[in-house]
């Protein structure tokens, strides 16, 4: 099946696929169980959706048998690898995608994926909800891709993932992380059958990142972020902690001149939908959020902002690898206060990086 590649690399920003997602592709094609172990910003979800897609045959008319399961931890996740998915398929006729996700409405959703979808993409607890009402077949399944697998692999998911993985047996198993394969493997290998290893040797995006601190009084943060983002002179995604927090910078970044828009996990799906969309486009300067899209979120970012610092390692890492993506180079800045000073050693440690304060550059 020919997939709308050129066109949606080249609307991504993204000039070529790695040696490593041509290699780690050519293993999926085989239809090996693998484990793909890949820093966040290398392109997990381009390195699995191109094969998986390469080789799926539209279905004709009337109902469809699921082919291939994405399980993701998130709603946001899922979403996010649906819209890749629906990108890649712009040109394509006969392929249906389906998102089964919590938030929207068990029985309207019911009646939505009453004739099926070719690719499904959703949470542990919603796919199992279908699975239990028998709206969710898993006997034609090829592929179960576990997206984020070493998120999966904590305790809350594992009894639902237990179960959707038996649901699937006999299907080639993909598991893909970015901060702890240990952690995925020793969760989730048992229902791996000889699997290959991959592991992204490649130039890692910490390779390509610049990292900056500024430290000011907390009454001086939005004056800071404003300065800061004059002399970036580029579009920029800002991390706040509370969702109240990226509601009340965005709206002074707008008072400053700025075309901001808050995404928060609080609005509605469509209205989130659509302020991407508008970013994505060029239509907005910056993007003010909280955790919600530090995972898989495929927009190209010279800058990311931390008006607030990360709340442990793991959403660090995630937040910051929204950028130096698909081998770009990338600067993340963080705004910190007097008393967080401490706090560099962990950005450090976690960058593999040194900060310099902002304008030494």
């Amino acid at each position: 099946m020919e997939l709308h590649t050129e066109k949606y690399m080249e609307k991504h920003g993204i000039r070529l696929l790695s040696p490593f997602q041509t290699a780690a592709g050519e293993v999926i094609l085989a239809d090996r169980d693998c484990l793909i172990d890949s820093p966040t910003g290398t392109g997990k979800t381009l390195l699995y959706l191109l094969p998986l897609l390469s080789r799926l045959e539209p279905q004709g008319s009337g109902r469809r048998k699921t082919k291939i399961l994405i399980i993701c931890p998130t709603r946001e996740l899922s979403l996010q690898t649906a819209e890749v998915v629906r990108g890649l398929l712009e040109t394509t006729e006969g392929i249906r995608t389906a998102v089964l996700c919590g938030g929207t409405d068990m029985n309207s959703q019911i009646r939505a994926f009453h004739n099926g979808a070719d690719i499904v993409i959703g949470t542990p607890s919603r796919l199992c909800s279908h699975l239990r009402r028998h709206t969710l077949k898993t006997d034609a399944v090829s592929c179960t891709v576990i997206d984020e697998a070493d998120m999966l692999a904590e305790k809350g998911f594992m009894s639902d993932m237990s179960v959707l993985l038996a649901a699937a047996e006999g299907s080639q198993k993909i598991l893909c992380a970015a901060t702890d394969p240990d952690a995925a493997m020793d969760a989730f290998g048992k229902y791996l059958n000889d699997p290959a290893v991959l592991v992204n040797h490649e130039k890692k995006p910490a390779d390509r990142l610049k990292v900056f601190h500024v430290i000011v009084r907390e009454d001086r943060k939005i004056t800071a972020l404003v300065r800061i983002l004059r002399n970036e002179n580029t579009q920029a995604v800002v991390f706040t902690r509370k969702r109240s927090t990226a509601s009340f910078v965005s709206e002074k970044l707008n008072g400053s001149g700025f075309r901001s828009a808050a995404v928060r996990s609080d609005s509605d799906y469509r209205q989130r939908r659509e302020t991407m969309k508008q970013f994505r486009a060029g239509r907005l300067d910056v993007l003010c959020t909280t955790d919600l899209f530090s995972r898989g979120m495929d927009v190209p970012l010279d800058v990311v902002i931390f008006y607030d610092p990360a709340d442990n390692e793991s959403i660090l890492i995630h937040r910051t690898g929204r950028t130096a993506r698909f081998s770009a180079s990338g600067r993340v800045i963080h705004i910190l206060t007097p008393d967080q000073k401490h706090v560099l050693k962990t950005i450090e440690k976690t960058a593999s990086v040194r900060s310099c304060p902002y304008g030494s550059q």
